[in-house]
């Protein structure tokens, strides 16, 4: 038997393997809903950011973790990687109105260019993908 993703040890939690990216996963979406409000990360919680990210690589790097997927990474904007609303939203098999309703909410990274059309990344469609799935 594996042990679980997630433990309680007294008033700490202790995650492992896939618990790790989640909770990572979480946290970044918090901050990007709440620097869209525009509130700033304390720095508890950058700090915490850190530690996840630090925690996700070892899982992602770590021999035998085949059933732990990985989070793309959606900070690269190759010019080749640049999608539309429309084949945003083809991939995702959503409706286009429901992209753009994504990226302004902040779920979905993108950027509206100034005639205000949205862009997308493959690597953040692969990420909201991944989230929307996990």
């Amino acid at each position: 038997m594996s042990a679980p993703n997630a433990e309680r040890l007294g008033p700490a939690v202790l995650l492992r393997g896939q618990g790790v990216l989640d909770v990572r996963a979480l946290l970044e979406l918090g901050l990007k809903t709440a620097a869209r409000d525009g509130i700033g990360a304390s720095p508890r919680i950058v700090e915490l950011r850190r530690v996840l990210d630090a925690a996700a690589a070892e899982v992602m790097s770590a021999p035998g973790h085949a059933d732990v997927r990985s989070e793309p990474d959606s900070r690269s904007w190759s010019k080749e990687e640049v999608l539309t609303t429309e084949e945003a939203a083809q991939m995702l098999t959503i409706s286009t109105r429901h992209v753009r309703r994504l990226a302004r909410d902040g779920e979905l990274e993108g950027h509206q260019r100034r005639d205000r059309t949205w862009v997308f990344t493959r690597a953040s469609i692969d990420a909201y993908d991944y989230r929307r799935t996990a």
